[in-house]
């Protein structure tokens, strides 16, 4: 149910894009400035001012000779990408706040900052079919492109340090090793309190025997002095 309810809202959306593309694709409003003669300045300023405004670029549907299989294949397989770049961080953020033990958790949330970026430059490829705010989607691929070396290098910081975290192979070799010393150890004990045992035993015997030899010497003299 909810699949189909996503395609219903993917379908719904791909219809309205489609209505507002007849409107794109008119040349530049005639105040601005020619692009090729724009100082540096003026071009930054241009490009955020006019961030979402489609004006003076044609729907990719209009560049190039796109059939409508070509067309739909690629948006399709565009917004299947974005959505599973969209269901991976969050299936990662729900395993971060379920185990809060987890090691380097805050590389899991630039793994998803990453992906989120990663799957929004495809969702943009798509919409860019009908709605050509190629300004917006140069800003989102710098910023997708500064969230993946900021995990690049958040990587290269941790990736030590987790080479030297040990596997659950190595630990369960270390428990099965750790447990043989025990067992070793407990029999050393065992003997020991054996022979001990048996030293108690033997010197018991020995002062019993002194003893009644003792006995007997001091009933001898007590007989002879009597």
């Amino acid at each position: 149910m909810r699949a189909s309810r996503f395609f219903g809202l993917l379908l719904t959306s791909a219809v309205a894009l489609q209505a507002a593309a007849q409107t794109v694709g008119a040349p530049a409003p005639a105040g601005l400035p020619d692009p090729a003669t724009m100082p540096l300045g003026a071009q930054v300023q241009e490009f955020f001012t006019h961030l979402l405004d489609p004006a003076g670029w044609p729907p990719r549907w209009h560049c190039g000779r796109w059939t409508d299989f070509h067309g739909w294949v690629y948006i399709i397989a565009d917004l299947l990408v974005w959505a599973a770049y969209a269901a991976i961080p969050f299936l990662l953020v729900q395993f971060i706040r379920k185990r809060a033990d987890v090691p380097f958790d805050r590389l899991f949330w630039l793994f998803a900052l990453f992906i989120v970026a990663c799957g929004s430059t495809h969702l943009l490829d798509a919409v860019m079919f009908y709605l050509p705010v190629y300004r917006l989607s140069a800003l989102v691929k710098v910023f997708t492109a500064v969230a993946s070396w900021g995990t690049v290098f958040a990587l290269i910081r941790v990736l030590p340090r987790a080479l030297s975290l040990r596997t659950p192979a190595q630990l369960e070799a270390v428990v099965q090793e750790r447990t043989s010393e025990l067992h070793t150890a407990n029999q050393e004990l065992r003997r020991a309190y054996d022979d001990l045992e048996t030293k108690v035993t033997f010197r018991t015997l020995d002062l019993e025997r002194e003893a009644e030899q003792l006995r007997a010497e001091n009933a001898r003299l007590r007989s002879a002095t009597s």
